[in-house]
């Protein structure tokens, strides 16, 4: 018995073909696929005409991958299937159910695990925010990797500032992550690179940086001015988070359940399931941004950042994504979501300082 069908060493979900085996006799054949001692299929099959087919193993994978989210995001894992007490093992399989037309290795030796090439982004991302994740190859995990960062920045004169720094990753993971917030990259310069620069670089601000590794490439934009009035961390499309950072107008839609009983001419409420519902249109966006946004409406993990940082559990139950390649019209997204957790928030207003509200500024009666 054989595997009659090609099978590539990298592969994405989406591009797993039917697997045939050949020559597989009349008998029947257990087969199963595994992660390690995990088993994520076992079934019994019998051969017709001497073959074997097994069909949609990419979606059993996305659903497995998927699963593990709760206890850390896999982008990939490592096929282990056994056919009649055979064992055929070592291909990498990426998680990506969207169709693509370029081979899963090229991908993933020419850009990081993102659709995106630049991103614009708020000064306050964060390292949770902006973690640039990437696949290596066997044989780019057998030999050290040279990591480069090219950032410019302000200095306090108002002069603009370029600088470089690079180092070697001798790390033999197949999955790993590199920084990417402004702050990260101000603080890697600032230890690393003073004496590049005449200016203390504590003091500068960073204004773009790009970061190279190999092939791929990824460029950051950092706008002192971009307040976004919402951000969301999804999974993309190939499970590993990312952060959108969105200007929109967002309506709350507050509504309830309730059943009204009557006894003995009174009547009340029973039964009352509150629920709130959050209608986001965004500003314009770029083609590229709108596209990469849609990965946000499709994910299967989606989380609103907070002000503090925390994240909370939501659900798009309704969107309307449609992205025109017209340059006359605007690309917009609109969508609504709700709390994975049933009821309604309450809206807390933010502190204020005693000392300045109504306090000193004004004459004693609005005190």
């Amino acid at each position: 018995m054989y595997m009659s069908t090609h099978l590539p060493m990298y592969v994405f979900t989406s591009q797993i073909p039917t697997i045939i085996f050949s020559q597989a006799g009349i008998e029947p054949l257990t087969v199963r696929l595994m992660d390690g001692q995990k088993t994520l299929l076992e079934t019994t099959l019998y051969p017709l005409a001497g073959q074997i087919k097994l069909y949609d193993i990419g979606r059993i994978y996305e659903e497995y991958l998927r699963s593990q989210n709760d206890e850390d995001y896999y982008p990939y894992i490592i096929m282990e299937l056994e056919v009649g007490g055979t064992t055929w093992e070592d291909n990498m399989i990426i998680y990506c159910p969207h169709h693509c037309d370029i081979p899963a290795e090229e991908f993933i030796t020419k850009h990081f695990l993102t659709t995106l090439s630049a991103k614009r982004v708020p000064l306050d991302a964060t390292r949770d925010d902006e973690l640039l994740a990437y696949l290596l190859t066997s044989e780019e995990g057998a030999t050290p990797r040279t990591i480069e960062v090219a950032a410019a920045f302000r200095a306090p004169d108002g002069n603009i500032i370029g600088l470089n720094y690079s180092w070697t990753n001798s790390t033999r993971y197949q999955f790993d992550a590199e920084i990417g917030s402004p702050h990260e990259i101000q603080e890697l310069f600032e230890h690393f690179c003073q004496d590049q620069s005449d200016y203390d670089l504590r003091d500068v601000v960073p204004l773009s940086y790009t970061i190279r590794m190999g092939q791929r490439s990824f460029t950051y934009y950092v706008d002192e001015d971009f307040k976004p009035s919402v951000r969301f961390r999804f999974l993309n499309a190939f499970n590993v988070p990312e952060t959108i950072y969105l200007e929109a107008v967002t309506v709350t839609k507050t509504d309830t359940e309730r059943s009204l009983a009557t006894s003995h001419g009174k009547s009340l409420f029973y039964d009352q399931v509150d629920s709130q519902e959050y209608e986001v249109t965004t500003a314009p966006l770029s083609s590229e941004e709108a596209n990469w946004a849609t990965q946000l409406l499709l994910s299967h993990k989606v989380q609103r950042v907070e002000e503090d940082g925390s994240l909370t559990e939501v659900l798009i139950t309704d969107m309307t994504a449609e992205v025109t390649d017209s340059d006359e019209e605007y690309r917009r997204l609109k969508f609504t979501y709700r709390l994975a957790t049933q009821g309604a928030s309450l809206m807390v207003p933010k502190a204020t300082n005693s000392n300045s509200r109504f306090a000193n500024q004004f004459t004693i009666q609005f005190a």
